[in-house]
């Protein structure tokens, strides 16, 4: 009788066992399709994109990249430090003064930047995310580490402001409350080309 009740015993644990480790791979590949899935509607589908050190910048039509181009070289103090030669140098300079400003170096830190043709389809967007029905020029999304703007309003500060989630996000866990990313990151709009 107890070899009878040892056997059903271990019989029993490598049931639960194999229940468990099943249990487990589901659980993975489960988390691993959610972040596919994740990743796939991280944003809007644009076709073209370009990769620099810091952001992939994600567009529909070459001419959004000139126009981001076109609004960083008429930024009040941003021809000092930004070459008009690349739109993603220009990018790079910006997070570049950005993390220098917050004093912010997280190694290896990359993110997505969206360029939304207007408002209309950045509050599309928005919305979608469920964050509101009104949305700012720009606005960054810690679940999918992507900046989105839109090209009716974008600018070098509302750029940097949202590149300070970016980097805030990127290197604080669990992220910093909402009032104080917003304090940080509204002190780097304001002080994006001071010396």
């Amino acid at each position: 009788m107890a070899k009878v009740v040892t056997d059903r015993f271990h019989r029993g644990k490598r049931g639960a066992l194999g229940r468990l480790l099943s249990f487990v791979v589901a659980a993975f590949v489960s988390i691993s399709l959610l972040a596919i899935t994740t990743e796939a509607s991280a944003g809007p589908n644009h076709p073209h994109h370009i990769s620099t050190d810091y952001a992939t910048i994600h567009f529909s039509d070459p001419a959004a990249l000139e126009g981001l181009s076109d609004i960083l070289e008429q930024s009040a103090a941003t021809p000092r430090f930004v070459s008009s030669s690349s739109t993603g140098s220009s990018i790079d300079r910006i997070v570049f003064r950005v993390r220098n400003i917050l004093g912010i170096h997280t190694p290896g830190f990359h993110f997505n930047i969206y360029l939304l043709d207007s408002a209309t389809e950045l509050e599309a967007i928005y919305t979608e995310m469920g964050f509101g029905d009104s949305a700012p020029p720009a606005f960054y999304s810690r679940s999918t580490g992507s900046v989105f703007v839109s090209l009716d309003a974008v600018n070098d500060g509302i750029l940097a402001h949202e590149v300070a989630h970016a980097v805030i996000n990127s290197h604080y866990t669990p992220p910093l409350p909402t009032r104080m990313q917003e304090i940080l990151a509204q002190f780097v709009d304001k002080n994006l080309w001071v010396e």
